[in-house]
């Protein structure tokens, strides 16, 4: 951990450093893991907490309407995690494959 907080320290630091430009850093790990919680362990059950990633927003000089929103994200996944992603950068994702009503 502490290896891990000092690379995302030394990122941090250039950007601050090296752009005068707005920025966002999205940071976050491919997935959660069971501890034992409930008698479940590893990343391959199907529950909630299961699906639960950490998310680290830093941004610099940004509208802040997408840091809101990922906020009111509720249990924020990697598929909405990357729609927003899509969405800062201008694009609009539309997939069939994942109807209104159902969580990804």
């Amino acid at each position: 951990m502490l290896y891990q907080d000092s690379i995302l320290n030394d990122i941090i630091k250039y950007l601050k450093k090296e752009t005068k430009n707005p920025f966002y850093l999205f940071i976050t790990s491919d997935h959660n893991e069971l501890t034992g919680q409930d008698g479940l362990y590893g990343h391959i059950t199907l529950v909630p907490r299961g699906a639960d990633v950490p998310i680290m927003l830093y941004t610099r000089g940004v509208n802040l309407r997408i840091p809101n929103q990922l906020r009111q994200t509720f249990k924020p996944t990697h598929n909405e995690l990357g729609l927003l992603i899509a969405e800062t950068l201008g694009y609009e994702i539309k997939n069939s494959n994942t109807p209104d009503g159902v969580y990804y």
